[in-house]
Formats: C-alpha cells, structure tokens, sequence
C-alpha cells in the first residue's frame, strides 16, 4: 500500500497576526498627532481671536467716549478701566499718542513751528512754508483756518499672546477736528 500524499492543513483565521496589530497601532499614533497638533493650532487662533475681539471692543468704547468728548483726549498710557473698573484682570493695556495731523499730505505736523516733519519724501510734498494741497503747491494759510489739520488720536493696543511672552499689538487711529487749545497741551 501506498500512502496517501498529505492534505494541506488549512489555516482557521481566528485573530489578527503581530504584523498586521503593529501597523494598526502606527497609523492610529500618526493619525492622533496630526489631529492633536491641529486642535492646538486652532486653541491659539480661538485664544488670539477672543482677545483681540476684545481689545478691539475696549478700544472702541474709549475712542467713541473720546470722540463725544475730544476735551479728554491727552497723550497717556495704563491698563483699560470701564466706570473705575480694571478690565480683564490688567492684562490689556493701552498707550496713546495725540497729535496734529495734515490730512493733505497724510504726515503728522511738528510741534514746534507747525512745519512738516523731516521726511526723506519732503520733496514731494511740497517746500516746508506750510502745508500743500492735494493739487501741489503751498498754501500760505493759519493752522486753525486750514480744514485739513485735524487732531489724530493714534491708540495702541496691548493683548496677550498665546505663543510668545511679548503681548501682541493693535493700532487704531480717530481723527477729531481741532479745538480751541494751545497745541502743548495735545502733546
């Protein structure tokens, strides 16, 4: 008698083999650091929007009470107080500069003679008599008759920064007309 040629076992599948569990595991880690990186890229971009929101809306409460009452208005800095109270625990602050403005050439005056300042681009505003028109050439008018001075109040906003220890920025500026003060005290 001869034997039979031996049947192949067949394999019964009844769970997965290392291999196939170690590749598993290597994609599911890479998938959750990608995702957890960004979900912390959209944490800051929600922390950085959420405070400047709120820069701006302090800002904007302080220029529009300094746009009712431009009497108030002097350059200052400090922290953003709403009827004597300190907002956000100090960590906005501000800082503002006040000063006269020529809407024509779109430069602050000096403030000693009321001549534009130093500018490598002086010349193509004109000579420094006075201030230009939008059309060129020089007029030989007085500070208060000319429309196109006007009082710039330049605020500069300081918020955290989510990244950095250096609180990030935010420049606004109002223009209000001029009022019957001496410029020193704008400045």
């Amino acid at each position: 008698m001869t034997n039979p040629a031996p049947t192949p076992r067949r394999r019964t599948s009844r769970g997965f083999t290392l291999l196939e569990i170690m590749a598993t595991v290597a994609i599911v880690g890479l998938s959750a650091g990608f995702i957890l990186t960004a979900r912390e890229g959209a944490a800051n971009h929600a922390f950085r929007a959420y405070h400047m929101m709120e820069a701006i809306r302090l800002a904007e409460h302080h220029l529009a009470e300094w746009t009712l009452n431009p009497d108030l208005v002097e350059a200052q800095q400090g922290l953003f107080q709403i009827d004597g109270d300190t907002v956000g625990e100090g960590i906005y602050s501000y800082e503002i500069t006040v000063e006269i403005f020529d809407l024509s050439t779109g430069r602050p005056l000096d403030d000693e003679d009321g001549n534009p300042l130093d500018d490598p681009l002086a010349a193509n505003y004109g000579d420094s008599s006075g201030p230009t028109s939008l059309f060129g050439g020089s007029e030989d008018t007085e500070e208060e008759d000319d429309p196109y001075l006007v009082r710039r109040i330049q605020m500069t906003v300081y918020y955290p920064n989510p990244v950095d220890e250096e609180p990030e920025e935010l420049i606004l500026e109002r223009f209000l007309p001029l009022v019957d003060e001496p410029e020193e005290n704008l400045r």
